[in-house]
């Protein structure tokens, strides 16, 4: 029951992640503080949504069962990519928060250059994630439409 809570918090962490960049790309163009606020803000939300993503994925990952070796392999190494996003969000929160007021110009583009590390990083971790969802079906529960070969006799007798 746990491992359906992944797909839930996995769109989260993505979306924030994102969200933070475009703000803090809108602040060096516009030079509005308030820009980069809002993506430390939304950075933080990044960072708790990888967490629980993290953790829901290790129950996803035992809710799996019996998978196979080239299964189990893809999901160790997006199980990998999750964790390592796990740690690398609330360590970049941490430093844009505790940083906000201190931060000169080279600081900022050495932050803004691991945030979009994190970023890259984050799009390949979903890439994989996704398929293993729609490649291999990891999670998916089969049913009657796809037990049948032949849809006709479906859509005949409802």
């Amino acid at each position: 029951m746990l491992g359906r809570l992944h797909p839930f918090f996995v769109h989260f962490p993505i979306a924030l992640l994102m969200s933070a960049l475009v703000a803090h790309i809108l602040f060096w163009w516009r030079k509005h503080p308030s820009f980069l606020l809002f993506s430390r803000f939304l950075l933080v939300g990044a960072a708790l949504g990888a967490l629980l993503a993290a953790l829901s994925g290790g129950w996803a990952e035992d809710a799996a069962g019996d998978l196979s070796a080239e299964i189990h392999e893809a999901i160790e190494q997006h199980e990998t990519l999750g964790y390592v996003q796990a740690w690398l969000l609330p360590i970049l929160a941490i430093w844009g928060v505790s940083r906000r007021k201190t931060m000169l110009e080279r600081e900022l583009s050495i932050f803004f250059g691991v945030m979009m590390l994190a970023s890259v990083l984050m799009l390949y971790t979903g890439y994989l994630g996704g398929g293993l969802v729609y490649d291999q079906g990891v999670g998916v529960e089969r049913s009657i439409w796809s037990a049948s070969t032949d849809t006709s006799t479906i859509l005949e007798n409802p």
